[in-house]
């Protein structure tokens, strides 16, 4: 798969896109098939100064949102095919890739519906999720099949 990579601490500005392997979820974790990803001032900052849980090259992107192709052991939710918004771990790999993998145990996934004409955007289950993730549904985009 094709990835953005960090090479080193500090240098953002260097990045390039590369191929790397697609990564495979492991348990409680999905793998997502990227469509959009969130530029996160995390992403920036710890890209800027690094974090000690890194092996580098590192893939950035805390925040994704995509389509689940894979489930790893013990998931049972979301489903394969579902859309998902997610704000992921930043000790991880994260989205600036064509494939991530989401731990479930952070935050609940989240179904995400695309332009129906009675329906907003983006759809949450339930309101007091949406507090972590304010204003996050003006950013996703999608590719459209």
């Amino acid at each position: 798969m094709k990835a953005l990579l960090l090479e080193g601490k500090n240098q953002w500005e260097e990045m390039k896109v590369e191929e790397v392997d697609r990564p495979s979820p492991g348990k409680g974790e999905v793998l997502v098939e990227i469509h959009a990803a969130g530029l996160n001032p995390v992403d920036y900052k710890t890209g800027t100064n690094g974090n000690a849980a890194w092996s580098y090259p590192h893939i950035l992107g805390l925040d994704g949102a995509g389509v689940v192709v894979e489930l790893g052991e013990g998931v049972d939710h979301p489903k394969v095919g579902d859309r998902v918004l997610y704000h992921g771990d930043w000790t991880k790999k994260g989205s600036f890739a064509e494939f991530s993998t989401v731990k479930l145990t952070r935050y609940p996934s989240f179904r995400i519906r695309f332009h129906s004409k009675k329906q907003p955007h983006c759809q949450l289950p339930d309101t007091q999720l949406t507090r972590p993730f304010t204003g996050n549904c003006h950013w996703i985009t999608s590719r459209r099949s």
